[in-house]
């Protein structure tokens, strides 16, 4: 039986949270790439984040109004509910057994990263993405196009059944919900280190 990965399990109650980032923008930094974004709960802004990419710790600046905070409620109480974890579920091969809480540089870093990533999964999807046994393709088309004849071997066919005579085990991701599609290509492209 498999243990629970209570680090996994916080980043995934993070990504439910009602906490958001929008307008994020990334930026090459002294020390590698920076990010800016604006910070929500609930869908009502609270302050804003950035890295300058120097090698320093994120700032998190909230605010209420036009007054300035060093900390948000909201953030703290949210954070004390996340399961604590150890550094080895986080990966480390150091301090492994010594058991840590999420903080809120963590998090925001981790909906920054998730943004990002969601944001690559749709650019992605704007062609047409194919999951094979070795991992994830796309072809130079349009999902659009996927019952457009090309001329193939001799005769015509639809570009999704070229798509499957040369792999019948062939997953053509735009055609599975977001939600599916996500998960094949998340653990095909980035838990596989591709991207």
């Amino acid at each position: 039986m498999n243990k629970q990965n209570n680090y996994e399990l916080g980043k995934k109650l993070i990504h439910e949270s009602y906490f958001s980032v929008k307008a994020v923008k990334t930026f090459m930094g002294m020390e590698g790439t920076g990010v800016n974004a604006n910070i929500y709960f609930k869908n009502r802004k609270i302050g804003d984040v950035i890295d300058s990419g120097n090698g320093g710790e994120l700032r998190i600046n909230y605010y209420i109004g036009d007054e300035w905070m060093h900390k948000n409620k909201d953030v703290t109480e949210f954070l004390n509910t996340l399961p604590k974890h150890t550094f080895e579920e986080k990966g480390y091969d150091f301090r492994m057994d010594e058991v840590t809480n999420f903080d809120e540089e963590e998090m925001w870093n981790e909906l920054i990263n998730f943004y990002l990533i969601c944001k690559n999964y749709k650019k992605d999807m704007r062609k047409v993405a194919v999951f094979k046994k070795c991992g994830v393709y796309s072809y130079n088309k349009k999902p659009s196009e996927l019952n457009k004849k090309f001329r193939y071997n001799g005769g015509f066919n639809t570009l999704k059944e070229i798509i499957l005579m040369e792999d019948k085990t062939a997953i053509i991701l735009n055609e599975l919900s977001e939600s599916e599609s996500f998960d094949i290509w998340f653990n095909h492209v980035y838990n596989k280190g591709g991207k």
